[in-house]
């Protein structure tokens, strides 16, 4: 497939939690930079797609359900996170994200109540 197809498909895209994952680790010794991808790689994958879900909610909440698609997303979350109490933080601090997103786009006259 040519690159611009695969742009085109989003196919070529890196997921939002990858991308988190690489901006951490940009500038690390590479001992402590394997440790964290070491981590990141040992994260359930229903954890770690429920993450992307929400982060790309995230990123549409000023879109046309984007408070609706976030709570979806923190639901789907809240359910990969149960299951494992390690992950119970990843679920709270996405919460308090989208609270505090929420927030912000009503203080700045985003949506109408």
């Amino acid at each position: 497939m040519s690159e611009k197809k695969k742009q085109a498909t989003g196919k070529n895209k890196t997921s939002p939690l990858n991308e988190m994952v690489l901006a951490a680790i940009e500038g690390m010794p590479p001992d402590a930079a394997n440790m964290v991808i070491e981590a990141f790689h040992n994260i359930p994958f229903v954890v770690k797609d429920a993450l992307d879900d929400f982060y790309k909610a995230k990123d549409g909440i000023d879109g046309k359900n984007g408070i609706d698609g976030i709570k979806e997303a923190l639901e789907r979350l809240k359910g990969a996170c149960e299951a494992n109490p390690t992950y119970q933080k990843l679920y709270s601090t996405a919460k308090d994200e989208a609270n505090q997103e929420i927030a912000e786009l009503y203080a700045n006259g985003g949506m109408s109540v």
